[in-house]
Formats: C-alpha cells, structure tokens, sequence
C-alpha cells in the first residue's frame, strides 16, 4: 500500500510539470516495456522491486541528489536507531538464530534477518560519507570502521564488513590523496579507470563461476566457502530454472523472518548474489540493460571527477556479488542516481551524434534539390 501511494505520489507530480524530454520520454518507454514485461511474466507488477527503483528514479531525476541523501541519511538514521532500540528495550524482539552458522549468535536486533541492520548501516555511512566529502575527518571514518566492526560481531556479517572496510578505505584515498606523493597519484588514476568496469566484471565473475562451478574443483570450492555457499546456490538456481531472454518467477526460502516473526519451513533455497538472481529473474534483456546503465553512468562519475560517489558505486558493484539487498531503494539510496542528465546524458547524446548528422543529411538534400 505504501509503493503503490507513492506511485500515485509521483504520478500527479510528473502530471503538474509536463515538460519532456528526448530522454524523459526513452524512460518512460522503458519503464512501459518493463511494467509489461513484469506484469506478462507474473501478473504482479509490485512484486518486483525492480520497477519501484526505475519509478523512484524517475522521479527524481530532476532533484538535486544531495538534497535526496540528506534526507534519506535523517530518515533511515532515525529508523535505524529507532528499531535497534526497540529491540534492546524489548519492544521488539530480537531473534537469536545459533543455527545457521553452529557456535556462533547471530543478533536480528529487531529486524527479520540478521544480515539488514549491517546493510543498513552500510547505506547510511555512505550517504554520510558522500554528503561530507572534503570535509570529512580521518576520526569518522575510523568511528564508522568501528560501527562497522560491532554489526558484524552482533550479526556475524563477516562479508558486509570486509565491504564496509573496503569502502572506507576507498574515501580515505580520495580524501587524503592530494597529500602524498605524486607517485601515488600515477597509480590512483590506473586504479580509478578500472573502477567503471567493476559492474561488467563482477556480473561475469559471478554468473560463470556459478553457472560452471563443480565442488570437486578445489579452487572452486575454496571460492564458495570464502563466499558463503553463493556459487552453490547460484548452481543450483541455474540447474532448476535457466535463464531467459525476459526472466521468469522464482521461488526462494531463506533465513528472514514472516511479519509475524516466523521462520519460513522448507527446503532453504535463496539467491544472495544479485547478477545471478536478476539474471535468472528479470532474464538477459533486462541484466545487460541493468549492468549497462551503471557501468555508463560509473565511466561519467569517472571523467567528472567525482571520486567519492565513483567509489561508492563501486563497492556497491562488489557488494552485489554477495547480497541482493542493494537492488531495493532502502537499503541503496544510490540507485536513484540512474536517470540523472548528468550521469546519462541522453539529450547530449542525441544532440552530439544524431541531430548534427540529421541536419547535415537535411541541408545536404535541400542544396542537392535546389
């Protein structure tokens, strides 16, 4: 009920500021072909969240994105402490599970699985990471490694925090790097023209390791120990459904609690990696687009020289090998970023190389007939 009044929401505002253009409406076409697609698939439209970020997105393409991470930084900090709280109080419970993982405690600390508060963390240091940018102080970057650090001890999250860690160390660079040698600066540069490319060569990484992996190969099985049993998962999930040129439904039983506080019964079978899952639930079309349209927009964070956000993406690019959490808008307030002019710039484009050649062949014709 929430999505679907702000859908309404976000309708009467596109409604009041009906002004398109070239690349307003190729999103709008986009979003058609995906609401389509969504709903001859599995007659749920809302049931996908996929369509809520191009939605969301949409919408905000023409607010300033600062404006957006502030807020979104104030609300989920409020909710975030808000749930944790409660949960210390004893308003909410907080579910132990000692199953998953023997001799270790796993806290849920309020929420229905152990491992969102540390992804929720993760969103909120980095809204509050890119907000701050060359104002930020060595000392919040070691307090938000610390926080960190007691998500994972209370949550066992070991793979959120090695990403939490890799993204702080990343701002740190970015931050401080005007203070060291110019060396360094040679090999920053190398290091950040790779950063674009991460989405393209995490997706392959994760769908070939886990569309071919045999647990008999050593180094494989090495890889999905370190990775929490997600190239088995992602094997088994190739095995049952394969993929398509347009997805299909999937149905999948982890570890998160019902609304009502109960552990689903069955056979455990979820999809943690995200190219994986999207691949074989949304299908090709739709997984190249996806990975496309971050690696484009990465490339121009890239020559804008916005180091911070190029960061950011780029882990989260990483994280998507591990956890399918970072496709819903609450737990990555970053995706909004996907229809911004300035991240794709489509009327430039289409100014830059079609309607300059049109033109051309236009006024070339024109002289030929005269």
């Amino acid at each position: 009920m929430t999505v679907k009044f702000c859908f309404v929401l976000l309708v009467i505002a596109e409604l009041t500021d009906f002004h398109y253009t070239l690349s307003d409406w190729l999103g709008i076409a986009f979003i058609a072909v995906v609401m389509l697609a969504t709903f001859y698939l599995s007659g749920d439209v809302w049931g996908r969240p996929f369509l809520w970020i191009l939605l969301f997105a949409f919408g905000a393409r023409h607010i300033d994105f600062k404006k957006i991470a502030r807020w979104a930084l104030i609300l989920s900090t409020v909710l975030f402490l808000f749930i944790i709280l409660s949960s210390v109080a004893g308003k909410i419970p907080d579910y132990l599970d000692t199953v998953t993982h023997p001799g270790v405690t796993r806290h849920y600390l309020g929420f229905l699985y152990c491992l969102f508060p540390p992804t929720v963390l993760f969103n909120i240091e980095a809204l509050y990471y890119y907000l701050r940018k060359d104002r930020l102080h060595w000392s919040e970057l070691v307090l938000g490694l610390a926080l960190a650090y007691l998500f994972y001890k209370l949550c066992d999250a070991r793979l959120n925090f090695i990403l939490n860690a890799l993204m702080i160390l990343g701002i740190f660079v970015v931050r401080y790097r005007q203070k060291w040698p110019k060396a360094f600066h040679k090999v920053f540069s190398k290091i950040a023209a790779v950063l674009p490319w991460l989405f393209i060569l995490c997706a392959v990484f994760s769908i070939a390791l886990s569309f071919g992996y045999n647990p008999h190969i050593s180094w494989m099985a090495k890889i999905d120990t370190a990775l929490g049993g997600r190239l088995r998962m992602g094997r088994l999930g190739f095995k049952r459904y394969g993929f398509s040129a347009f997805g299909q439904n999937i149905a999948m039983l982890g570890n998160g609690l019902s609304g009502s506080g109960l552990r689903g019964r069955g056979e455990y079978f979820y999809l943690d990696c995200l190219y994986v899952r999207f691949l074989l639930e949304y299908g090709v079309v739709f997984s190249v687009l996806l990975i496309t349209i971050f690696t484009v927009a990465a490339y121009r964070l890239l020559h804008q020289k916005k180091y911070s956000l190029l960061v950011i993406l780029s882990v989260l690019a990483i994280h998507a090998v591990v956890d399918d959490l970072i496709l819903l808008p609450y737990y990555n307030t970053f995706l909004l970023i996907i229809f911004y002019a300035d991240v794709l710039p489509v009327n430039q484009w289409w100014e830059r190389f079609v309607w300059k050649r049109t033109k051309r062949i236009t006024e070339t014709c024109n002289t030929f007939l005269s």
